[in-house]
């Protein structure tokens, strides 16, 4: 029912659609690598998942219009900047030029040279093992040490003595910037 009512805010299906487009367009002219397309559906659907919240919100909003243009807007941000970071870090896309149905259908696969996120992490629970004679374990080695100090005391408290984290993102965060500097891009 909260589906239908925010297509209701938006004035109809047809306007919902065309709300989605305006915003892909304005997300489009910061984050060109991502067409207008894949940014209208990322738009379409990552709004009607948040339906529930967003037409509580509307409800009390002063221009529920401007709110919504405003959310849509945020939707795509964080969708554009998602799939330029995926082809980045991770070697992934989620979306594909003659692929409408992008959220169906992800292409996975680690470009040469650029090791991912979760490869780092698989790495790091790896280090405390002999004799490793890897490439990827070597850049890993080489790279802990232009962390902060406090990065490498999380990464190795976590992956090494097992301890858990006060917060689990802090965990998240160490592991992305050393995967940033093991690509390079740091």
């Amino acid at each position: 029912m909260t589906v239908a009512e925010l297509i209701d805010v938006a004035g109809g299906d047809v306007a919902f659609y065309e709300s989605c487009r305006e915003v892909a367009s304005n997300v489009h002219s910061k984050w060109e690598s991502v067409s207008v397309d894949d940014l209208t559906q990322m738009i379409a659907i990552k709004t009607m998942e948040n339906a529930p919240t967003l037409v509580k919100n509307l409800r009390t909003a002063d221009d529920p219009a401007t709110y919504l243009g405003r959310s849509m807007y945020k939707a795509g941000v964080f969708g554009a900047s998602n799939e330029v970071y995926g082809r980045k870090v991770g070697g992934f896309s989620a979306a594909s030029d003659g692929n409408l149905d992008w959220y169906e259908e992800a292409v996975y696969g680690t470009p040469q040279g650029v090791y991912s996120t979760e490869s780092v992490r698989a790495a790091l629970t790896a280090l405390d093992y002999p004799d490793q004679d890897d490439s990827l374990m070597t850049l890993v080695e080489e790279n802990l040490s232009k962390l902060s100090e406090k990065d490498r005391e999380i990464l190795i408290d976590f992956f090494i003595s097992g301890e858990k984290p006060a917060h689990r993102k802090d965990v998240t965060r160490a592991v992305d910037r050393l995967t940033k500097f093991i690509n390079g891009w740091a």
